[in-house]
């Protein structure tokens, strides 16, 4: 026990730095860990405060944003008759309680590894990405007959969720490019580059739309506020050109994203002629349909959170005679239909909030991960899945630790 007090400082940075690199690879591999990682930075923070090694800090207002998302599921709770839907969605929505908590205690531990923990990221990402090369070249046709009728190309991660992670890759790989990222004075510049092109190409292969819609908006953005940052706003449209030359190219080089364009135009044709509720766009198009009268019926209130999946399947029945139990596929059309306009207000605050908190700072890997979020909130309920929300977190509430110290690093 002496030891342990004598040395418990060291302990718990070897404890943080194992659950924390524990964390980012079980948001790929292993879900049943990303719950144990959780719990465990909850209960280690409690024992820092416990001890009186860490103490709470008055600036701490862009952390209090997000536990906002788990109060308006909480609030939905007197609208929502099933308990056991209910508390499902409460369930998945803890983190957004818990992790606050924890990154404002150990800001300093978070801001100090951020970067290094975004290198560690993209590693995973890319490192994942060869059992998936592997297995779709030794499977090629096959896997790619599956693509022609809608299925994914088989990723360790369900497609959507990975794809997301994969555009956050490549902003990591360009921002820590541009940063010059070291690490014992190496010069990391190549592997960056290598990375970000790796994972470009790779996004391409696979072809999930949410993924490519994601990096074409990110990668412009990120190469125009660097050549806007260095007075070359001269080559602004030519890069922009060029990353935008690469869906043709890549149609006429890569099998799965040609097989894959030409699937999206059969969804296309298929929704136009309202035949496509098994379709991705055609289901996604009647999810919306579905649930605008529910909106109407109750638009201060909703269903209730935990009687959305019913009233959609009510809802689908009724007016389209459609056995779909489809959620809205846009989070804010979720919030909207299932916490009306008072849980949807409540729900903007808390993912707003940090964005608006440090609207007038530029952190790369930050702000373009909240726009590829926001904007897959757009076309999927994104923060609804426990991976997507995990990784939401870890980056959001990393981001707002490392910005926080940099700005009362410049007070003093």
């Amino acid at each position: 026990m002496e030891f342990i007090r004598n040395n418990r400082t060291s302990i718990h940075l070897y404890l943080f730095l194992f659950f924390s690199i524990t964390y980012l690879i079980s948001i790929i591999y292993a879900k049943f860990l990303l719950s144990i990682s959780l719990w465990a930075f909850a209960f280690l923070v409690i024992i820092e405060i416990a001890w009186g090694d860490i103490k709470w800090k008055k600036n701490h207002l862009p952390y209090l944003f997000l536990p906002l998302i788990f109060l308006s599921i909480v609030f939905s709770g007197i609208n929502s008759e099933d308990i056991g839907k209910y508390m499902h969605h409460l369930k998945i929505k803890i983190p957004f309680l818990i992790l606050p908590f924890v990154w404002s205690y150990k800001q300093a531990f978070f801001a100090k590894y951020y970067l290094r923990f975004s290198f560690l990221f993209l590693l995973i990402i890319v490192f994942s990405a060869f059992p998936v090369l592997i297995e779709y070249y030794q499977n090629y046709d096959q896997i790619t007959e599956s693509i022609k009728k809608g299925h994914p190309i088989p990723t360790p991660l369900e497609h959507i969720k990975y794809a997301i992670c994969i555009s956050l890759a490549i902003i990591i790989s360009g921002v820590l490019w541009i940063k010059n990222f070291t690490i014992k004075k190496y010069n990391l510049r190549p592997v960056l580059l290598a990375a970000l092109l790796f994972l470009f190409v790779f996004q391409h292969i696979l072809s999930v739309r949410t993924g490519l819609i994601l990096t074409y908006i990110a990668l412009p953005v990120l190469g125009g506020k660097y050549l806007h940052s260095i007075g070359r706003t001269r080559f602004i449209p030519f890069v922009i050109g060029l990353i935008m030359l690469a869906p043709i190219s890549a149609y006429f080089t890569l099998d799965s994203f040609k097989t894959k364009v030409h699937y999206v135009r059969h969804d296309f044709k298929q929704m136009m002629k309202a035949e496509g509720e098994h379709y991705s766009d055609g289901g996604r198009l009647l999810s919306y349909k579905a649930a605008i009268p529910l909106i109407k019926e109750s638009p201060f209130l909703g269903t209730g959170i935990g009687d959305l999946e019913n009233e959609m399947i009510k809802s689908h029945k009724m007016r389209f005679n459609s056995d779909s139990r489809k959620y809205p596929h846009n989070q804010f059309m979720f919030y909207l239909t299932g916490t009306g306009i008072i849980g949807l207000f409540i729900f903007l605050i808390g993912i707003f909030g940090p964005i608006w908190y440090f609207r007038y700072q530029w952190e790369g890997i930050f702000i373009l991960f909240q726009l590829i979020i926001l904007v897959s909130c757009l076309v999927e309920n994104t923060l609804e899945r426990y991976q997507p929300i995990a990784l939401f977190l870890f980056f959001t509430l990393s981001g707002i630790a490392y910005m926080l110290q940099k700005k009362e690093s410049s007070v003093y």
